[in-house]
């Protein structure tokens, strides 16, 4: 799918890129009228991500061009967007030099334009946090966690620590909890706010110190309805907007820490370029964790959160990209990968959260992840979307009051992600919530939501592509596009066993390779039981917090790709069709030239592709495998 992108973002990324070096391969070719462009060479630290830039590219006007990223040099790093103008590497761990190679095609004509990025080690001072420290020190001891030693600097509060900070320092926080500060004359002190930013070579890190556990608290908030009006009582201290780590700077790094019973929310980052891991978030009154921008700055850019897990928020979402209410600023390719959203919506108990004036359900805003409708709400004639080229990559979204997945962004990338068990008040596995623009839903699962499976609405006379999904048992309609008159690529998707209908007949084009249980709308041959593994599984998400998110996800993960692969036998099993880009050109075992793993598009066995989110594979030993 071809991203095409407002003169106001093309402008504000052509800004960001002119202050990067300027050195650059040039190792481009084109023919006729289509010119790459991969921007120039770039440098980055550890753990920053890195965004490839395709928009100098161009073609002739009125033919939409198609794009592919891919490395060519180096050990592989992970990219995401790699059919898209803009895509990412999310992190890279590896020192060296890398090579990555954009391909820009109309059709007919083609051509090429290679960059490289360059990734160096972390350098820089260690400073030490330690909540045992009477005062800070120069002669911080890590072994007895007082100032008998030669470790380095100690500061008794993530804080201090962090107005010290310079470029490139490496915040090391000790284990223990570290609560946030209400003084008796009403002064408000958050555990952490970040306002010194980092550089892309010399990021700041926050980062619990040899996997200690380190927890933030706040004020605290009452379930209960104790006051008898009919509403959960809430927050302690109600006028004080708490986040517990608010981050309003670029190039910050926030590792392997806890922060729980906000009055408001958990870990907020305002800011480009920023990395947070391995961070658990839960049993806070609003967001666990948010993307916000709600700096001045023209574009924020760059963000990702990987392997965090969101749980238990009372009345918001495990995770959300959000707009500040008092800006209007460009939030485009930052990134939700491999998150585990659940229980949002829930006290401790289990019980749904009482109902509020501002969530008169109880739980009726509690999504696992997605993103507010401001995007759409406050966008102008100028600009049609607050939050265009975002990623929402392989997130697990689990048994949340509301909605899996509730998306307002614009052409933004949703894939592979599972939404399981959601409602019984948003309803939906995955929802477009406002009418926009070039949305992309590939290669995810929706099951056993309390009504449809996929409900999108796209913005008429505009594209979506819905790809490789399947849709299995939810309450009502497996996939169902509202809107009539859209520009659709709706391909390669299974719906089965849903309580109304799997597919409206008007939402499948005439011959798409689509599966349909109850046969409305495909082809003869594509209907009945698709024969997966096990379409009415009971998942074990495992004990919340225990373990690191990595492992539990991947361990949840496999789970479902294992339930809802297909059967030796199925109809699914080669009957997909080759999406250009996003498939890899040939199987994984082919026999003359198979497909490397480090390729980031979608692998395949057999002959074509499989229908569906998982592929089927058959191994000696007699086990299904699947992607």
């Amino acid at each position: 799918m071809v991203s095409m992108e407002h003169p106001t973002v093309r402008f504000a990324r052509t800004a960001f890129l002119a202050g990067l070096a300027a050195s650059s391969l040039c190792v481009s070719v084109a023919r006729a009228n289509v010119v790459a462009d991969s921007g120039p060479d770039q440098r980055a630290a550890f753990d920053v991500p890195v965004v490839l830039h395709g928009t100098g590219s161009n073609g002739t006007p009125g033919h939409p061009l198609t794009y592919l990223w891919q490395q060519v040099s180096g050990e592989p790093l992970e990219m995401i967007g790699q059919d898209r103008v803009t895509a990412m590497i999310i992190s890279a761990e590896t020192a060296g030099t890398f090579v990555f190679r954009l391909t820009v095609s109309d059709g007919t004509d083609t051509a090429s334009d290679d960059m490289s990025l360059t990734v160096v080690p972390r350098s820089g001072r260690r400073l030490y946090v330690d909540n045992q420290l009477f005062n800070n020190t120069t002669t911080y001891s890590i072994a007895n966690r007082n100032s008998s030693g030669t470790d380095g600097l100690g500061y008794k509060t993530i804080q201090e620590a962090a107005d010290a900070s310079q470029p490139g320092d490496t915040i090391l926080i000790r284990g223990g909890t570290y609560p946030d500060a209400y003084s008796a004359s009403g002064v408000y002190k958050r555990v952490a706010y970040i306002t010194r930013s980092g550089t892309a070579t010399a990021p700041i890190r926050y980062q619990n110190f040899n996997g200690e556990h380190v927890v933030l608290t706040g004020f605290g908030f009452e379930d209960r309805d104790l006051n008898n009006d009919g509403y959960a009582d809430g927050p302690t201290y109600p006028p004080k907007r708490e986040t517990l780590f608010l981050v309003e700077a670029d190039y910050i790094q926030v590792f392997g820490l806890e922060f729980t019973n906000s009055q408001q929310e958990g870990l907020v980052v305002s800011g480009s370029f920023c990395y947070a891991e391995e961070c658990s978030s839960h049993d806070n009154w609003l967001w666990n964790f948010e993307i916000k921008h709600g700096r001045n700055s023209n574009v924020m850019q760059g963000t990702v959160f990987r392997w965090v897990e969101g749980y238990r928020s009372r009345h918001a979402n495990g995770f959300q990209f959000t707009m500040d209410t008092h800006t209007t600023n460009l939030t485009t390719v930052c990134a939700a990968v491999d998150g585990l959203f659940y229980n949002n919506g829930y006290q401790p108990d289990g019980s749904k959260v009482l109902p509020l004036a501002s969530d008169p359900a109880g739980g009726g805003n509690s999504d696992g992840s997605g993103s507010e409708k401001y995007f759409a709400d406050k966008a102008t004639p100028e600009v049609d979307n607050w939050g265009p080229g975002n990623f929402i990559i392989r997130n697990i979204n689990y048994h949340n009051a509301d909605d899996g997945i509730d998306t307002s962004l614009a052409d933004s990338l949703i894939e592979d992600n599972m939404s399981l068990l959601n409602g019984p008040e948003g309803t939906k596995g995955f929802k477009m919530l406002r009418n926009v623009r070039g949305m992309t839903y590939r290669g995810n699962l929706a099951y056993k939501n309390f009504s449809v499976g996929f409900e999108l609405r796209p913005r008429i006379g505009t594209d979506i592509s819905v790809i490789q999904n399947t849709s299995i048992r939810n309450n009502s309609q497996g996939i169902l596009i509202l809107t009539l008159g859209t520009n659709w690529n709706v391909q390669n998707n299974v719906c089965g066993f849903n309580g109304i209908r799997d597919f409206a007949a008007a939402q499948v084009p005439p011959g798409g390779r689509n599966w349909a249980k109850d046969g409305v709308g495909v082809l003869p041959n594509l209907r009945g039981d698709p024969q997966l593994v096990n379409d009415d599984v009971v998942i074990d998400p495992g004990v919340p917090g225990n373990s690191r998110v990595l492992h539990r996800i991947t361990a949840i993960g496999r789970q479902i790709r294992q339930a809802f692969s297909p059967k030796p036998g199925s109809g699914l099993i080669d009957a997909g069709t080759m999406i250009p880009g996003y498939h890899c050109p040939r199987a994984d075992d082919d026999p003359v030239s198979p497909m490397p793993k480090s390729d980031p598009r979608r692998h395949w066995y057999g002959t074509a592709p499989d229908i569906g989110a998982f592929e089927f594979k058959p191994h000696p030993s007699g086990r299904n495998l699947s992607h």
